[in-house]
């Protein structure tokens, strides 16, 4: 298994979003810049990771046209797996898009009673994965992305779907997994 896929040309995005749109379930993130290192809010960086942990990072600076990544955040039969997932909605529906179907793992740390909930700071309490998160605030507009950069973008997403789960054990373990739905519903407006 490849841990990542970068993606840059129509061709790959083709192919990508024929994997993406088959799932049920999928990790997002986005790298974008607001006006810290150019006029502006820039998507820079989509970041889809998989149940296999395989992640495509699709670079829409690179594509130009990444119109068909909307079609798939708007499908309902795809839950999108954000970690604080409001700054991203909002990067996507100021570019026409729109995600439907949200489950905020930031959220459902809240609920579950965790007392860190950054995103770093539960895959090391769950799974003992670091993540480099000095390296968020990268100059994400410039090309070509570093390693280093690709690395961590795949990183960001690949545990998502399984930090979802072990958060729903512990909510349904409190007895308040009912409560999760109108949370993640609000997300969506």
């Amino acid at each position: 298994m490849k841990e990542f896929e970068y993606i840059s040309n129509q061709r790959s995005l083709a192919k990508a979003l024929d994997t993406i749109g088959s799932q049920k379930v999928i990790g997002l993130d986005l790298e974008f810049d607001n006006n810290s290192f150019t006029y502006g809010m820039n998507l820079c960086l989509i970041q889809v990771g998989l149940e296999n942990k395989e992640s495509f990072l699709i670079d829409p600076i690179e594509l130009g046209d990444f119109g068909g990544v909307f079609e798939i955040l708007a499908d309902p039969e795809v839950r999108k797996i954000i970690h604080s997932a409001s700054e991203d909605v909002n990067v996507i529906q100021s570019l026409g898009g729109r995600v439907i179907h949200i489950s905020d793992t930031e959220k459902l740390a809240r609920l579950a009673g965790m007392e860190r909930t950054g995103l770093g700071d539960l895959l090391m309490f769950f799974f003992g994965v670091r993540l480099e998160k000095e390296l968020q605030r990268s100059n994400w507009n410039l090309r070509p992305l570093s390693k280093e950069l690709l690395d961590y973008s795949a990183q960001d997403v690949r545990w998502l779907i399984e930090l979802e789960d072990e958060l729903i054990k512990i909510i349904d373990e409190k007895g308040i997994g009912s409560w999760i739905d109108p949370v993640m519903r609000t997300l969506e407006n």
